[in-house]
């Protein structure tokens, strides 16, 4: 069975402290090539998605929480562009509000794999196909005592 590591610290500030760290930092705990990420760091996630592009070869997944997409939409639409993973799945997360004029969820959890592009694989070919409604049966609202967010996904 593989041996699995796991990192906690507050990562993507170069501070002057023990408890963060860059996101190179974290990886320079490790020479594998074999590695999942969850990122769920509170809108620093920004700071570290060009190291994420830089050392993609090394993921064979992720989930990341992007917080605050309405300011940087066309960030994570960059970051989505560069990587190397293809997007699995989008949740949006029902704790934060969702902005009106175009019902854009502020938290979007985004899942990336080299196994499956969206549409196909784990879900069933066509699962999240052309004109796909989310959430999934298998998705969990984050806020239990809220209605889940309802996207819709067009995949060119």
């Amino acid at each position: 069975m593989p041996q699995h590591h796991h990192i906690e610290q507050f990562v993507g500030l170069d501070a002057d402290d023990d408890r963060h760290c860059t996101f190179d930092d974290v990886l320079a705990k490790t020479a594998s090539d074999n590695i999942f990420l969850k990122i769920d760091v509170e809108g620093s996630e920004y700071r570290f998605l060009d190291a994420l592009i830089a050392h993609q070869d090394r993921f064979t997944g992720a989930v990341i929480e992007f917080h605050d997409c309405d300011l940087h939409l066309a960030e994570i639409e960059r970051f989505v562009d560069g990587f190397g993973l293809e997007i699995a799945h989008i949740h949006a997360n029902n704790f934060s509000p969702i902005r009106a004029s175009d019902r854009l969820p502020l938290v979007l959890e985004i899942s990336f794999t080299r196994q499956a592009a969206l549409g196909k694989g784990a879900l069933g070919e066509g699962a999240m196909g052309k004109g796909a409604v989310l959430p999934h049966p298998l998705d969990q609202p984050n806020d239990q005592a809220a209605a889940e967010i309802h996207l819709e996904i067009a995949v060119s």
